[in-house]
């Protein structure tokens, strides 16, 4: 199994797009389901090109498929909370 913590794409938005549509994965994420599809857009987008020096996402590879994203926040000195959302299910 080949699996890889990557920088995130805007490529990466088709994947988003279905995550958004898993009632399971919107559930354990806190996700609205079936969000509009602009507004998710713009929110990835600021996800991709993210800034904040207390903040990372990183997007989880598996095979060459995304399948998640794990996040680093609340960065401070020695210190983060860690975060991983996978949005590919196996079933």
């Amino acid at each position: 199994m080949d699996l890889q913590i990557r920088p995130l794409t805007m490529e990466d938005f088709d994947h988003v797009l279905q995550w958004s549509k898993d009632e399971v994965f919107c559930m354990a994420n806190d996700w609205d389901k079936n969000r509009n599809e602009q507004e998710l857009f713009k929110w990835w987008q600021h996800c991709v090109h993210n800034g904040s020096q207390d903040f990372i996402r990183m997007g989880i590879e598996m095979e060459n498929k995304l399948i998640g994203y794990a996040d680093l926040a609340f960065i401070k000195d020695n210190s983060a909370e860690l975060g991983i959302a996978i949005g590919e299910s196996l079933l």
